[in-house]
């Protein structure tokens, strides 16, 4: 069980951990990529990629502040995106793709003491977020792949409803990732030298840090890994 447990943890580490760069990464460029109209579903199996129009009532309303949100550095945030005119609504979905993650987290973290119907309302909850941080940029269609085979064992228990769900899910984040405009953050060398190092981040507070406290520090030291990476970069570019 403790095994199952460590490895949908890095599962989950590995498939977030980039995300966040990668929103920050669009935050800095108007790609018109983040103009893309989201696709719609067509029938009731598949899952819907319109993103929620009030996501500021679901902020609001969010739970005690996990790991992933008490990591966030507000103030840092603002000074990053002071120049951008929509600086608030920007936190506020990095807030929101934070409290995402703490909510993924606490799936993982503990679902072996859960029932199966709190499984299911859990994972029903997190593939019902998860087309808005997909339309945000902040998951990629391959990562929310992942992420919907793996929930979909514990949000639906008919196995034929269930790879149907999966294979419309697979339908709609393939054509979605065909609709992407504007280059790839992949091919950015920043993102390359993030993905590299978080992953070593990961790995070493794994084998070192305490299980309770593991979330918190990640979150700091990928947060200090992105300020060196990209903050710093992008001053220097300016000077």
């Amino acid at each position: 069980m403790k095994r199952v447990k460590t490895l949908w943890r890095r599962v989950l580490f590995v498939a977030l951990a980039g995300a966040v760069v990668i929103a920050l990464w669009r935050y800095e460029r108007r790609l018109p990529g983040d103009a893309l109209s989201p696709i719609h579903s067509t029938d009731a199996s598949t899952i819907d990629l319109q993103p929620s129009p009030d996501i500021a009532t679901r902020v609001a309303a969010a739970a005690e502040p996990g790991p992933a949100e008490r990591a966030l550095n507000i103030d840092a945030l603002r000074k990053t995106l002071a120049s951008r005119t929509d600086a608030e609504a920007q936190i506020g979905r990095i807030v929101a793709f934070a409290r995402f993650r703490d909510r993924v987290a606490a799936y993982g973290r503990d679902k072996a003491r859960m029932s199966a119907a709190e499984r299911a309302q859990l994972a029903r909850q997190i593939l019902a977020d998860l087309p808005e941080h997909v339309a945000r940029n902040e998951v990629l269609p391959a990562q929310a792949e992942v992420m919907t085979a793996a929930l979909l064992g514990d949000a639906e228990p008919n196995p034929a409803a269930r790879e149907a769900q999966l294979h419309a899910a697979r339908e709609q984040w393939d054509a979605y990732a065909r609709r992407t405009i504007g280059p790839s953050p992949a091919r950015d060398p920043r993102y390359q030298a993030y993905a590299r190092q978080s992953k070593a981040v990961i790995d070493e507070v794994q084998a070192t840090v305490s299980d309770p406290q593991q979330q918190i520090v990640i979150g700091q030291r990928l947060q200090a890994l992105r300020v060196q990476l990209f903050d710093h970069a992008s001053s220097s570019a300016t000077h």
